[in-house]
């Protein structure tokens, strides 16, 4: 295998794609643009969040200080952008502090999580799948 595709498969994951076509009624006609959800930048910010607690924190982790991270590290270095609309179809901004509001929205958040978790999974998969086809050749 050249290591050009193997670089090619690394960026997939660390510079991201456009996702649509979500399947989760909800998101229908929505698009996100991620990275894998390894990525270098998430790695690093997960680590430092955790980082950031006091000892007794850390050493159990409760779950909604597990889930704050999560969300935390999918605004900030997993979502990059997106395509929605507020209700007059007016181009919502993307920002990371835009991004957290939605994603821990009680309304929707858990749908736009699920639905960022999901686009993540496709770019780290594609930049996969095109490693193991490389491989097989």
């Amino acid at each position: 295998m050249k290591l050009s595709r193997i670089r090619k498969g690394v960026r997939n994951v660390t510079e991201g794609g456009w996702v649509d076509r979500i399947p989760i009624d909800a998101l229908e006609g929505v698009a996100f643009r991620v990275r894998g959800a390894r990525n270098p930048d998430a790695i690093k910010l997960r680590a430092d969040l955790i980082a950031a607690l006091d000892e007794e924190q850390r050493t159990a982790l409760p779950a909604d200080t597990v889930e704050a991270i999560a969300t935390e590290v999918m605004a900030r270095a997993v979502l990059l952008d997106w395509n929605l609309t507020d209700e007059a179809d007016a181009l919502i901004p993307f920002t990371p502090e835009a991004a957290l509001d939605l994603l821990t929205d009680p309304e929707i958040g858990e749908t736009m999580r699920e639905g960022v978790a999901y686009a993540a999974a496709v770019v780290a998969a594609q930049g996969r799948d095109a490693l193991e086809t490389d491989a097989k050749n």
